[in-house]
């Protein structure tokens, strides 16, 4: 994606916040979950940046949290940052930055099933079309430059193709056998059936950056997008709804509360989307500041004024896409293990105080 300076400056705790870091291997808590969920829950814990100690576990209804996946599998620690992970019927990639990696794991065990994909340029997100993966690929000086998407064959392991798109690529889907990427100030539309772009559908705001995408009851795409100020706080952010295979936008929702990250989740219907804000910067910082997840309905476009349910430290959160639960957790400044909060989806508080890896920031449901 285009990175802004202050985007940069603003990741930066992370980069240096280590002196008391500690991992899920220390983590004591072996309280179970309480709230039932839609089978398997894997969280990614980022981790920092410096000590490159993201990890993987997962939770289960009255069970405790499994802590440290990755390492239990394969006998050693990923030794990365996670910025995703990206679920299949037999496999589990987990995106890797700052190590410029994709790991492929098998789904049940969790075990390498190959050796890792480097040399992709910073993988960010990846959505799968008939057995490929297509992984965003950021330019690694953060430049608004080029980057690329990366095409990869699961069944054998390697890298086919790069297809350049203008700025830094961030999410990703696809809508039959069209993937649509978030770049720059805009979508790129690529043909799988020939790894051609087709088209570029630019936002009307010229200063944002296009974020991430969820799909509305009708099969429509919503992107996020958004800007930073001086002090890496979001600007110029909001939502935009865009149709498969068109070549504008259909309409779009300004949101002043809005975090520069612009991460979006939706209901399991799908006529809701929920977006984050923060007083301050999350990371780096210990107590946390406070944060905020607000509502919009993608049925008559409303902006909901008052929070659907706050906290502090959320730095990513998703739905449970069966019981439309909101999962999210307190990072802690990325020093220490974060701290889980389930909410309903009228924002009551089912459970709190679980405790996940350092950086929690990302729920994926799978049965």
């Amino acid at each position: 994606m285009k990175k802004s300076i202050y985007a940069i400056i603003a990741t930066l705790p992370l980069l240096f916040a280590t002196s008391c870091s500690k991992n899920e291997d220390d983590a004591v808590n072996n309280e179970s979950l309480s709230v039932a969920i839609n089978g398997t829950c894997l969280m990614v814990n980022m981790g920092n940046y410096s000590e490159s100690n993201g990890s993987i576990c997962k939770m289960q209804y009255a069970q405790p949290i499994d802590q440290n996946l990755f390492k239990k599998a394969n006998g050693y620690p990923l030794r990365s940052i996670i910025e995703s992970a990206t679920i299949t019927d037999k496999y589990i990639l987990l995106m890797c930055g700052n190590e410029d990696k994709v790991e492929i794991l098998d789904k049940q065990s969790f075990k390498e099933v190959c050796t890792a994909i480097t040399g992709i340029g910073l993988p960010r997100y990846a959505t799968i079309v008939n057995g490929f993966a297509y992984v965003t690929c950021v330019n690694p000086s953060w430049t608004d430059s080029v980057g690329h998407i990366a095409k990869i064959d699961l069944s054998s392991k390697k890298v086919t193709t790069k297809i350049k798109v203008k700025g830094n690529p961030e999410g990703i889907t696809h809508s039959g056998d069209q993937v649509y990427a978030a770049s720059a100030n805009g979508i790129y539309q690529i043909d799988t059936k020939n790894d051609k772009t087709v088209n570029f559908i630019e936002l009307d705001s010229k200063t944002s950056t296009a974020r991430y995408f969820v799909t509305d009851a009708d099969g429509d795409l919503w992107l996020s997008y958004s800007s930073y100020d001086a002090k890496g706080n979001g600007v110029n952010c909001g939502i935009a709804e865009y149709t498969p295979g068109q070549t504008k936008f259909n309409k779009n929702i300004a949101l002043e509360k809005m975090n520069g990250d612009a991460y979006i989740d939706v209901t399991p219907d799908k006529q809701t989307l929920y977006y984050m804000y923060s007083s301050e910067i999350v990371g780096g910082q210990n107590p946390e500041a406070e944060t905020r997840i607000y509502a919009v309905d993608l049925t008559n476009g409303e902006v909901k004024n008052n929070a659907t349910c706050s906290g502090y430290g959320f730095y990513g959160f998703n739905v449970d896409p069966k019981t439309g639960n909101i999962f999210t957790a307190n990072v802690n400044g990325f020093i220490t293990n974060s701290m889980i909060s389930i909410y309903s989806p009228t924002g009551h508080l089912l459970q709190d105080g679980l405790m996940a890896g350092v950086g929690t920031c990302r729920f994926y449901f799978y049965q």
